[in-house]
């Protein structure tokens, strides 16, 4: 069987690949949850001003577009004046707007929250109307919804920013404690790759939680062939005990037998008889001296066996 990826490159992909997918997840969440609260924030302001505009005295007699006192760049810290507008009805005639404000469409006896395009366009805009029916007046706010969505993205993308720079030290930390993490199975490994073959003592059982398993699964399987070998042991002893005894009798009868008057082909098949009563008892002979010993230890004394010589 071919040797499967290494868990620690399992690992390894497994979090290259949930990560990015997790910061895209939490980009998302985290730019839906940004834009509720700045779409929260902008429309309360918008209302706030609306019901101010609404309550300001104002020259009704007269047609007023103020404009954006001119400011030193130095000081005009980020002022965008294009970015939000208001306007000013009386009995349905626009009266007072700012540059912005000049291209509100005018609804009548309307109250609350329109959009004007969608989200993405930079054109789109969202406006709050307040009327009020005794002084016949309607007040209108707009604030760009494109500039709601850059702030969203603008936030978004340095938070993206600082976890693409944190990146190398984040695939370093994952990549350290997967070594550390795996380095139990590492130190199992070379256990196993140490150990006595013919040994089939307890693995000692002080690993993680995780390797538990496998260590008690491998301790049953030693308990299990121990087992099998002193029975497979006392069986062949057991076995050769019991033979010799009938074998010692067979001979003895065959002895006698061989004692009286037989003609010359009883007399040799009385002595086929006992050659093979003598290669039986030379056979239990081994059996048992097999019984003695130990198959999982090497024999005391070994020398290189010349088999041409033998076999000349």
């Amino acid at each position: 069987m071919k040797p499967t990826t290494a868990i620690s490159r399992r690992l390894l992909i497994y979090l290259g690949i949930t990560l990015p997918v997790l910061w895209i997840v939490t980009a998302f969440i985290s730019a839906a949850a940004v834009m509720h609260e700045i779409n929260e924030a902008s429309d309360t302001q918008m209302s706030q001003l609306a019901q101010r505009l609404m309550h300001t005295p104002i020259n009704l007699n007269s047609n007023y577009n103020p404009t954006l006192p001119p400011i030193p760049k130095s000081q005009r810290g980020l002022i965008d004046s294009k970015e939000s507008g208001y306007a000013i009805w009386y009995k349905g005639q626009l009266i007072n707007a700012d540059q912005t404000g000049q291209t509100i469409a005018y609804k009548s006896n309307y109250q609350g929250f329109v959009n004007q395009g969608y989200w993405w366009q930079s054109h789109a805009w969202r406006i709050f109307y307040l009327h009020d029916p005794q002084l016949q007046l309607q007040v209108a706010v707009s604030f760009s919804m494109h500039e709601r969505l850059q702030t969203v993205l603008r936030a978004v993308w340095a938070q993206l920013g600082v976890s693409i720079l944190a990146l190398p030290l984040l695939l370093w930390l994952i990549a350290w404690g997967v070594r550390r993490g795996t380095k139990p199975f590492q130190h199992l490994a070379q256990t196993l790759y140490q150990r006595d073959p013919h040994s089939v003592s307890p693995i000692s059982g002080t690993v993680p939680t995780e390797i538990q398993p496998i260590i008690t699964a491998l301790n049953d399987l030693f308990q299990r062939i121990e087992q099998t070998r002193t029975r497979e042991l006392r069986f062949t002893a057991d076995a050769a005990h019991e033979l010799r005894s009938p074998l010692a009798a067979l001979k003895v009868q065959t002895e006698v037998l061989a004692l009286t008057n037989l003609d010359d082909t009883q007399q040799q098949r009385v002595r086929n008889i006992e050659h093979s009563i003598n290669r039986t008892t030379h056979l239990v002979d081994q059996l048992l001296t097999l019984s003695r010993l130990d198959p999982l230890t090497a024999p005391p004394y070994t020398a290189t066996v010349n088999w041409t010589d033998i076999t000349s």
